[in-house]
């Protein structure tokens, strides 16, 4: 991992809990990560994502975010809505965004679930920064 560049990548980070922001907010920065927008649920992602993302607007799969990272279980809109909408929706912004799922609740149906929406990596918490990094890093080496 030493020969990874994080600092040009952009993450959005979906996270209810602003503990929990804080932490991964922490361990991104100190893998390098600089450009982190936040958004306390799916529906404030699904709002950051949308703007840019419309085909009428000519800004297609243009959102300035390269990776998104949210978490399972959140009130008003979950992670697993949110990465069904960035695959499915057509007012999705770009249906192969990569997309890092974290969640207390890794038991086999819900790693399963997320498998069939697509996600493309999941990070069972508690999590370290070596966990997160090397989700990071499969996703940016694949």
């Amino acid at each position: 991992m030493r020969n990874i560049d994080f600092s040009r990548l952009s993450v959005l980070l979906v996270e209810d809990s602003r503990f929990m922001q804080s932490l991964y907010i922490g361990l991104m920065r100190a893998l390098g990560i600089n450009k982190i927008t936040i958004a306390s649920n799916g529906e404030e992602a699904i709002s950051i994502l949308r703007p840019l993302g419309s085909v009428s607007s000519g800004m297609y799969g243009q959102t300035g975010i390269d990776i998104v990272v949210a978490d399972y279980l959140m009130p008003v809109v979950d992670g697993m809505f949110l990465l069904r909408w960035v695959r499915r929706a057509d007012k999705s912004p770009d249906k192969f965004l990569p997309f890092v799922m974290i969640s207390a609740a890794a038991d086999r149906d819900v790693l399963f679930e997320a498998r069939d929406s697509g996600v493309d990596e999941f990070v069972a918490k508690p999590l370290s920064p070596l966990s997160l990094a090397l989700r990071l890093s499969a996703i940016i080496k694949y």
